[in-house]
């Protein structure tokens, strides 16, 4: 029943023991690295993993054996059978015997490539988003400006002129009825 379970799992799982080398995986697993299951039991990360990989998973490997709580998630990469890097969350727990002895570890892989993708195109969005904003603030800010100066520099024409053409009509009256207005 466990191994009809395990191989039904759409998810990568891989069982390792305490020294590192795997003991078992599902299809889901071998398939998600392009391995066979016989290319996989029995060897250790560093045999089925680009060295930068494997140093990370070894050393998060022995973090968990020594970890009191026995379980782990953190975000890294894997070599995906096609040849390139996916994203990936591993959900590992220690597997401890009768004594309390850790005897391995058990993981979960999870591949969120296309989220990060998704995530990367929404800020790349947003970046965006922003540089056209502060451009149509700086555009408003300008078109602001020019409909200052264009009505300052109207109304100071219309009043010059307001101005000049009183002078003279002032000019033109007689002195008795500016004094009567005035």
């Amino acid at each position: 029943f466990r191994e009809l379970l395990l191989q039904a799992m759409p998810l990568p799982v891989f069982f390792k023991d305490a020294s590192g080398r795997y003991t078992g995986c599902n299809s889901a697993f071998a398939e998600f690295i392009g391995k066979t299951k016989d290319e996989i039991v029995g060897r250790t990360v560093y045999e089925i993993a680009p060295q930068s990989f494997a140093q990370v998973y070894r050393d998060k490997d022995l973090e968990l054996l020594d970890d009191p709580v026995g379980a782990q998630v953190y975000e890294s990469h894997v070599m995906h059978g096609d040849g390139t890097a996916h994203d990936v969350i591993f959900n590992k727990a220690r597997v401890v015997d009768s004594a309390g002895t850790p005897t391995g570890i058990v993981g979960v892989i999870t591949d969120i490539t296309e989220r990060k993708q998704t995530e990367q195109t929404l800020h790349d969005y947003a970046r965006r988003l922003q540089s056209v904003s502060r451009r149509l603030i700086a555009v408003q800010e300008t078109e602001r400006r020019n409909i200052n100066r264009e009505l300052h520099d109207r109304v100071g024409q219309t009043l010059a002129a307001l101005n000049i053409n009183l002078n003279i009509i002032r000019s033109q009256l007689p002195q008795e009825s500016l004094r009567a207005v005035g």
